[in-house]
């Protein structure tokens, strides 16, 4: 199905990377405790489990730090439950952003206060550009 809309669709998610299964579903249930997360995603071949800390679905964005700014404002009163996790998982995080281009690709502009929360996290960027949705 092609995006006809004129407005770049964007997702934009927070996810954990641990090694360990059994950490990852105590993170998961951590997380659910204080409202955050979707679960433990398994991986079929990979050696590494990702749980998803927040859910930010595709919606139509011009610039992808609204989309950053969206997913930030759900993690905001969680930072420091975010940091503790990192340091006693031993995980990693990664932002994961997913772009589908309507009429042309949406902007690929970082906030000085969004990059200061994925520097904060000391997180990763994934981002997937698509034509198509």
């Amino acid at each position: 199905m092609k995006n006809r809309e004129k407005t770049p669709l964007i997702a934009c998610n927070l996810c954990c990377i641990l090694e360990r299964k059994e950490d990852a579903d105590l993170l998961a249930q951590k997380l659910q405790r204080n409202g955050l997360g979707a679960g433990c995603i398994t991986p079929k071949y990979a050696k590494e489990f990702d749980v998803k800390i927040t859910n930010i679905p595709l919606s139509e964005h011009w610039h992808l730090d609204e989309a950053l700014e969206e997913m930030f404002s759900q993690l905001r009163p969680q930072m420091d439950l975010l940091q503790e996790m990192k340091r006693s998982f031993q995980c990693s995080y990664i932002v994961d952003i997913e772009c589908h281009k309507g009429d042309v690709y949406p902007a690929l502009v970082l906030s000085g206060k969004n990059m200061a929360y994925i520097r904060l996290l000391e997180s990763d960027v994934s981002i997937d550009l698509y034509d198509d949705l």
